[in-house]
């Protein structure tokens, strides 16, 4: 029985000893150490989609009184 005893006790250690093993060894996921390039370029497609947007309505409100100033 006491040998048993043992036995577990050192099954217990050795499960303790690997999961701090393992929190030691632990990695960051890979999306965020390398970013995709998607990531990286999204920004810049909607802004250069905001700035379209802004400078057709623009655009238009000139053209707009332009149209309206010669009839």
């Amino acid at each position: 029985m006491n040998i048993s005893h043992q036995h577990s006790e050192l099954q217990q250690a050795a499960s303790e000893t690997a999961a701090a093993a393992s929190e030691e060894l632990y990695l960051p996921p890979r999306k965020k150490v390398h970013p995709t390039e998607k990531e990286k370029w999204l920004p810049i497609f909607y802004r250069t989609l905001l700035s379209i947007f802004v400078l057709l309505t623009i655009g238009l409100l000139v053209w707009g009184w332009y149209r309206d100033q010669q009839l």
